[in-house]
């Protein structure tokens, strides 16, 4: 069923897989699952639906194993006083982490900033300022003493 000019969705029937088709002036054909859990397929312009079709059911164990895989690494949803909780513990825990490695490594650093972001564990910033994920005190303490450190070593010098 065409929808627009260069999308189409469809399903391949024997999988039960739903997808949607991007064409555009590409040459080769893809598959993605996107974060939403949505599969594209993305292909030359010119491409029959039947190709498109036999190319999905090729790729069909593939995008049931990563569709499982995605759904199982899915966090739950957290109530604002969970991460309220999380974002406490993280203020009292990583600072202390952070000063522990910094000198361990022979860096310095600016700001901690403690946020609860949907992609990232961490990050810092060009002027050696630390960003951290309150989500980090879910996971092992090796986890996020990992991740302390990490963010130290990409500080300043």
């Amino acid at each position: 069923m065409r929808l627009a000019e260069g999308i189409m969705n469809d399903k391949v029937e024997k999988y039960n897989i739903p997808y949607r088709v991007i064409r555009s002036s590409r040459r080769t054909i893809s598959v993605q699952i996107a974060p939403s859990g949505e599969v594209l397929v993305r292909c030359p312009r010119r491409m029959s639906n039947a190709d498109i079709r036999r190319f999905v059911e090729s790729k069909s164990g593939w995008i049931e194993k990563h569709l499982e895989k995605q759904t199982a690494a899915q966090l739950p949803a957290f109530t604002a006083e969970q991460i309220q909780v999380l974002a406490r513990q993280a203020r009292q825990t990583i600072p202390e982490r952070v000063a522990h490695f910094a000198p361990l490594v022979g860096v310095t650093y600016g700001r901690i900033t403690i946020r609860s972001q949907h992609t990232l564990w961490g990050s810092c910033s060009s002027k050696g300022n630390l960003n951290f994920n309150c989500l980090l005190m879910l996971t092992r303490r090796r986890c996020w003493t990992t991740w302390s450190s990490t963010s130290c070593a990409t500080g300043r010098r």
